[in-house]
């Protein structure tokens, strides 16, 4: 199971879910929920682990969970929604309207932090287009961007399967500079 990162048609990151790992930390580690599941991946990505992803104006962000049929019957993914929380350290609070287009949704209330969800045509994929002409003071932002998934998985090996809620949270430049 994966989890694909695009800025426009540029593959940003490409994590692997550990599902091995994650069902034995489940069954044994006594784990807070929701369970952060960045330690439970492995990043295949086009950029090291040091860079740190830029979107620039006009660029479609897209977070979207992969799986086979396997994997669907096992565990039933499910994305719930995708996430951004501001991490620019000079903004106390941002105005998400002037960077994001929220193609019709509602713009986000919390100034700190957006939920996105999946759109009606794809259960697996949430998105969001930086804006175009933002001239925004200042010109370049960071959000750590994640997900909620939920996955079915054993807690217990006499016990059914539960459903279990996960989140995750990597890093995205984002700017209205041609080039940052």
């Amino acid at each position: 199971m994966y989890i694909q990162v695009q800025a426009g048609k540029e593959q940003v990151a490409t994590y692997e879910i550990l599902l091995d790992a994650l069902q034995e930390a489940v069954l044994h580690m006594n784990l807070p929920k929701p369970i952060v599941l960045d330690r439970f991946l492995i990043r295949n990505s086009a950029f090291p682990s040091h860079v740190i992803p830029e979107a620039l104006e006009g660029v479609t962000l897209k977070l979207k969970l992969i799986f086979n049929e396997y994997e669907k019957e096992k565990y039933a993914p499910n994305l719930e929604y995708c996430t951004g929380t501001n991490l620019t350290k000079h903004m106390n609070e941002i105005n998400w309207g002037k960077y994001f287009d929220f193609e019709g949704g509602e713009e986000p209330l919390e100034r700190n932090k957006i939920k996105i969800y999946p759109k009606r045509t794809s259960d697996n994929e949430c998105s969001i287009t930086v804006r175009k002409n933002m001239n925004n003071i200042p010109p370049i932002i960071y959000i750590a961007y994640g997900a909620k998934i939920s996955l079915k998985i054993k807690e217990d090996l006499e016990k059914e399967d539960v459903e279990l809620p996960f989140i995750m949270d990597p890093l995205v430049k984002v700017s209205s500079n041609q080039g940052g």
